[in-house]
């Protein structure tokens, strides 16, 4: 399958017709999303609710310059998905787990920063500079006593971020799933063919790694999407995928219509079935609270596997690869493909 896999040029990519996409369903509680499904794949970026996550101000080079709403929200956001994966049905992949420590990482670095530049030398250039060079709409704060009190509420606030941010991590270690299967492996790279081919994700599109959030595995959402197909096929279980990243929109709508489309089957009989009587359910996280909830169960499935805009050789090319996997793979036992533990 590694042979298969040749990412496009920037020139090549052309994105998807909106029509592909999912269609909400519904609008779900993180409560609902828990309850219902047997098991949530956590993808990391489930809990940034910002557009702006890389503008915000918790990277200041003071104390004094975060903002504490912003801080404090960010400690919140962390809480929950520290909450969502110590759920009893919550589980998450080597690469997520990744992650999840460069965030941790980035945000002890950055306390250490901010307590080694947490002198009355640097306070007092700091306040300095904002009163001298900032509009008053644009300042942090107004007077020194204010900025005094800034810093000292955020230098307690930030070790409380770097405790439950290390808790996360700590939380999603003890919820991997690691499935030692090579037929696992090909499913992950056939999702990955299609991606690539045509550009799926951003990253694929602009033909280089595009981190989402600055802290991303480039394969995470190919493995998490594998991920769930495998457990709807070797398993009575409902997988779901609860995440920020819309990229997701692309890729399960897409990749398992391609993979069920009529003209391979019956080697796809299967695969058919499970996403029919185990549907894929995708989350996205509209606020803390909800979710847009959309499944694989509306999905029609093409007649013949074409990647459109891929150009015929590349087209061809990737369906015979995946022709191939299809009938290696409609000889799997359930019962034997499936090795993970509850």
């Amino acid at each position: 399958m590694q042979q298969c896999l040749q990412p496009q040029t920037q020139a090549e990519q052309v994105l998807p017709e909106a029509s592909v996409k999912f269609r909400t369903k519904r609008n779900a509680s993180l409560e609902t999303v828990l309850n219902e499904n047997d098991i949530v794949l956590v993808d990391g970026s489930s809990k940034n609710i910002h557009e702006d996550y890389g503008k915000r101000t918790i990277f200041a080079n003071h104390y004094s310059l975060i903002n504490p709403e912003e801080l404090e929200r960010e400690i919140e956001l962390n809480k929950k998905l520290a909450a969502v994966i110590g759920s009893k049905k919550a589980r998450t992949i080597p690469e997520i787990v990744g992650e999840l420590e460069i965030y941790a990482r980035k945000i002890r670095n950055q306390h250490e920063f901010l307590n080694s530049h947490n002198t009355s030398k640097k306070f007092n250039s700091v306040v300095k500079w904002v009163l001298n060079h900032l509009l008053p709409e644009e300042r942090p704060f107004n007077r020194r006593g204010e900025a005094l009190s800034i810093r000292d509420r955020n230098s307690e606030m930030y070790g409380k971020l770097v405790s439950v941010v290390e808790k996360c991590v700590a939380l999603s270690r003890s919820k991997l799933i690691n499935i030692d299967d090579p037929g696992y492996e090909e499913l992950v790279g056939v999702v990955k063919l299609i991606d690539r081919t045509i550009g799926l994700k951003k990253s694929s599109k602009m033909g280089v790694q595009e981190p989402d959030f600055g802290f991303s595995y480039h394969d995470a959402d190919e493995k998490l999407v594998a991920l769930a197909y495998w457990i709807s096929m070797f398993s009575d279980r409902k997988a779901a995928i609860l995440t920020r990243d819309r990229d997701f929109f692309y890729l399960i709508p897409i990749t398992a219509r391609l993979l069920g489309a009529k003209e391979f089957l019956p080697d796809n009989k299967k695969f058919r079935e499970a996403l029919h009587s185990n549907p894929v359910r995708l989350y996205y996280r509209t606020d803390e609270d909800s979710c847009e909830e959309c499944d694989t169960s509306v999905l029609k499935y093409d007649s013949i596997f074409v990647l459109h805009n891929a150009g015929k050789g590349k087209s061809e090319k990737a369906r015979y690869c995946v022709g191939q996997f299809l009938k290696h793979f409609a000889d799997y036992d359930r019962e034997v493909h499936l090795r993970f533990e509850d």
